[in-house]
C-alpha cells in the first residue's frame, strides 16, 4: 500500500551510487533525499556490533543503507548477511534496485512493498531486530493529506506513542513507528532533518525517544550533505542505544555541533568511549536553553533582565490571502490604472527598514526605488466606474473560492485592520533580530510580527526594549530562543519573540533612552550593525556595573558561537564579506584604552 501522494514517493540511490537518480523536483517534494554512503557506513558501523545482529531499513529506497549492513556484517564475520537485512517500500524503482543487491528470494521474504506505517512487529517480519537505520523520507504534514494523517496517529497510537502532534512531518512517524520493532538493548541510527531540534512536534518526539532509549547521542552536522539535490537542510544524526519497552526514568540525550563528515565520526567514538559523557545542565547567563538545544559553559553573572513580551504583545501582520495581487509596487500599480491616493502605505519586506525606527521618508523612499509599497484594500466594493473596483472584479474566480483566507473575511478583500503596531518584529532574519519603532503609522503584511505596548508598559519601557534587543544580551537570547532553518535564517514565532530575555534599567530617563535609541538608529542606517549593537550594549554599562566589559566579551564570544554553528559553512564567507567594518577599539576583544579597561576590570 501506498501513501495518498501522486505519484508515489520514490526512493533513489545514495550518492556516489552508479544507478540513476529520479528527477530532483520530484525528489525534493516528496522527501527522498541521498544519503551519503561514507554516512550511511558510518551509521550502520556504529549500530551493528555482531555477527548475528539483524537490521531493519524502512523505506530502504536506492538501497544505501542496505548496501552498508551487507558490508558491516560482511566485516563481522557473518556467513549469510543477506539473511539479516530487512525493510519495506512503497516504490516500485527500489525493488529494481534492491533485485539487483539481493537474491530474489531474499526480497521475496525480507522485503514487501509496503507503506512502513502500515507494517505491524512481530506480524510483518516474525522478529524484532537488533537495529532500526535510515533516512525516512521529509515530507510534510500538508503533504501527508487528512486521510494518512489520521491512519497514522492510530500506527502511533497503537505504539504506545501518544499525543504526536497531527502536524509532525512524515519522519517522525517513521523514527518512532521503528522504534517498536527493536528487540530490547536495540540501537537507531537515523539521519534526520534540523527540525528534529527546531519544530514544535518535535518535542514529543524526543520526549519519546529519552523514555525508551537509555542514552542518545544527537549531532548537528553543519556541512550541507544534500546540496546536490538542492535541498539546503541542516542535517541531524541521531543515535539512539538501549532500547526498552517500558522506562521508569528517561535516557539523557548529549548534543553535538560537528563541522563535517570525519568530525561526527571522531564525536561518535569518543561518546562511545566515554558512557558517562552528558553535558552539564546549568542555567547561563541569558536564560534556560532547550534541553536538547547546545550547552553553554558553566558560569554566571546576573544582571536585571526582563522578557520582551513584558512590554510588548507580538501578532502577526496582514495576511492578504495573494500578496503578488494585492501589495504592489508603485509601477505596478500604475500599469494596473490603479491611483495611489486610493492605495494604502504597506511594510511588506523587514529589508525595507535601514534603522531603528520606520518613518514616512523610509516608506517614500522605498515605494521610489520599486518595493511593494502599496496595500489594495477597501471595507466594501467601490462604486461600479472606479478603477480599484474593475481591478478586484478582474480576480480569477476560482481562486476567489479557493483561498480559505477570503472566506473568512465578510468582504474579501478587506484587508487592512486598522490597527498599525506600535513597533514590528522580523519572522526570520540572517542576523539577529530587532524591535524597530513604528513613525510611519504604517501596518505590514505577515511577513513581519507586529509589536503592540501592553497598556501597562510606558513609553520608556518600550525604548528600553528597543535597546535590550539590539544589544549582546538580547542577541544571544534571541539565538538561544529561536529556530534555524535551511540556509540559516533564525526564526522567530510570535511566543519564542515575547520570550526572548533583553537587559533591563529601573527608571530609565526618557532624555537618555531617546539619545541611544538616536544613536542606534544612526549607527544601522550607516550599516554599521555590529556598532549598533556595542551601542545598546554602552547604555546598559553605563546603567549597571554587573554589565562590564568583560561580561560583554563572554556575552559576545558565545554570541559568534552560536552565529557559526546556525550559518552553514557554505554562507559563512559570503556572510563575513558583506560585514561592515568596525570602529577600532569599540569592541570586546579588541584593544580598550588603558584607563577604560582598568576600571572595568577592577
Amino acid at each position: 500500500m501506498s501513501h495518498t501522494l501522486a505519484p508515489a514517493r520514490p526512493r533513489v540511490p545514495s550518492i556516489g551510487d552508479p544507478r540513476p537518480q529520479g528527477n530532483r523536483a520530484e525528489q525534493k517534494q516528496l522527501g527522498a533525499f541521498y544519503t551519503p554512503t561514507a554516512l550511511s557506513d558510518m551509521l550502520v558501523n556504529w549500530a551493528l556490533r555482531h555477527a548475528d545482529d539483524t537490521v531493519l531499513e524502512p523505506g530502504f529506497g536506492g538501497c544505501g543503507f542496505i548496501d552498508s549492513a551487507l558490508r558491516r556484517l560482511r566485516h563481522l564475520g557473518c556467513p549469510a548477511p543477506a539473511e539479516q537485512v530487512f525493510g519495506c517500500d512503497i516504490d516500485q524503482h527500489a525493488f529494481d534496485v534492491l533485485r539487483t543487491t539481493l537474491p530474489a528470494t531474499v526480497v521475496e521474504r525480507h522485503f514487501p512493498e509496503s507503506d512502513f506505517l502500515d507494517c505491524s512487529p512481530l506480524q510483518t517480519w516474525p522478529e524484532r531486530f537488533s537495529a532500526a537505520v535510515g533516512n525516512p523520507p521529509y515530507v510534510s504534514f500538508q503533504s501527508l493529506g487528512g486521510d494518512c494523517r489520521t491512519r497514522y496517529q492510530e500506527v502511533m497510537r497503537k505504539s504506545g506513542f501518544n499525543a504526536l502532534p497531527a502536524r509532525a512531518s512524515l519522519w517522525a512517524y517513521f523514527v518512532l513507528h521503528a522504534a517498536s520493532f527493536l528487540q530490547p538493548g536495540g540501537r537507531a541510527a537515523w539521519v534526520l532533518p534540523g527540525s528534529l531540534l527546531q519544530a514544535n512536534y518535535a518535542q514529543v518526539v524526543r520526549a519519546h525517544l529519552q523514555r525508551r532509549f537509555q542514552r542518545i547521542l544527537v549531532a548537528r552536522v553543519h556541512e550541507r550533505l544534500f546540496l546536490n539535490v538542492g535541498a539546503d537542510e541542516e542535517t541531524v544524526v541521531l543515535l539512539a542505544e538501549g532500547y526498552r519497552q517500558d522506562a521508569t526514568e528517561q535516557g539523557q540525550p548529549c548534543v553535538i555541533d560537528v563541522n563535517t563528515l570525519p568530525g561526527l565520526q571522531e564525536a561518535i567514538a569518543a561518546w562511545e568511549s566515554a558512557p558517562s559523557l552528558v553535558p552539564e545542565v546549568d542555567t547561563h547567563i541569558v536564560t534556560e536553553s532547550r534541553p536538547w538545544q547546545r550547552r553553554l559553559p558553566r558560569g554566571r553573572i546576573e544582571v536585571p533582565s526582563r522578557t520582551v513580551g513584558e512590554t510588548v504583545r507580538i501578532r502577526i501582520g496582514l495576511v492578504t490571502g495573494d500578496n503578488r495581487f494585492f501589495v504592489l509596487s508603485t509601477e505596478e500599480a500604475k500599469a494596473r490604472g490603479l491611483p495611489l491616493k486610493s492605495l494604502r502605505a504597506i511594510l511588506s519586506k523587514f529589508s525595507m527598514i535601514s534603522g531603528a525606527t520606520l518613518t514616512s521618508d523610509d516608506m517614500d523612499r522605498a515605494a521610489e526605488t520599486g518595493e511593494r509599497a502599496w496595500l489594495v484594500s477597501t471595507p466594501k466594493l467601490p462604486c461600479r466606474s472606479t478603477r480599484v473596483t474593475r481591478y478586484l472584479q478582474s480576480y480569477c474566480s476560482e481562486k476567489l473560492s479557493r483561498v480559505s483566507t477570503f472566506r473568512k473575511r465578510s468582504v474579501w478583500h478587506a484587508i487592512e485592520d486598522g490597527r498599525p503596531p506600535d513597533a514590528f518584529w522580523p519572522v526570520m532574519r540572517d542576523e539577529g533580530p530587532a524591535l524597530v519603532l513604528n513613525n510611519a503609522g504604517v501596518n505590514c503584511t505577515n511577513t513581519i510580527h507586529r509589536a503592540y505596548r501592553r497598556p501597562e508598559a510606558s513609553q520608556e519601557d518600550l525604548l528600553l526594549t528597543v535597546l535590550g534587543v539590539a544589544s549582546t544580551y538580547g542577541q544571544l537570547s534571541a539565538e538561544m530562543k529561536g529556530r534555524h532553518y535551511g540556509s540559516g535564517v533564525l526564526k522567530h514565532e510570535p511566543r519564542e519573540a515575547e520570550s526572548i530575555r533583553v537587559p533591563w534599567v529601573l527608571n530609565a530617563e526618557m532624555p537618555a533612552l531617546l539619545i541611544a535609541v538616536a544613536e542606534l538608529d544612526a549607527r544601522l542606517r550607516d550599516g554599521q550593525r555590529t556598532d549598533a549593537r556595542r551601542t545598546a550594549d554602552e547604555f546598559f554599562r553605563q546603567h549597571d556595573p554587573n554589565y562590564s566589559i568583560n561580561y560583554i566579551r563572554r556575552l559576545d564570544s558565545m554570541l559568534c558561537e552560536f552565529r557559526h554553528q546556525r550559518v552553514p559553512m557554505t554562507r559563512r564567507s559570503n556572510l563575513a564579506k558583506n560585514q561592515p567594518k568596525q570602529t577600532p577599539g569599540r569592541y570586546p576583544g579588541t584593544p580598550l584604552g588603558s584607563a577604560e579597561a582598568s576600571r572595568d576590570n577592577a
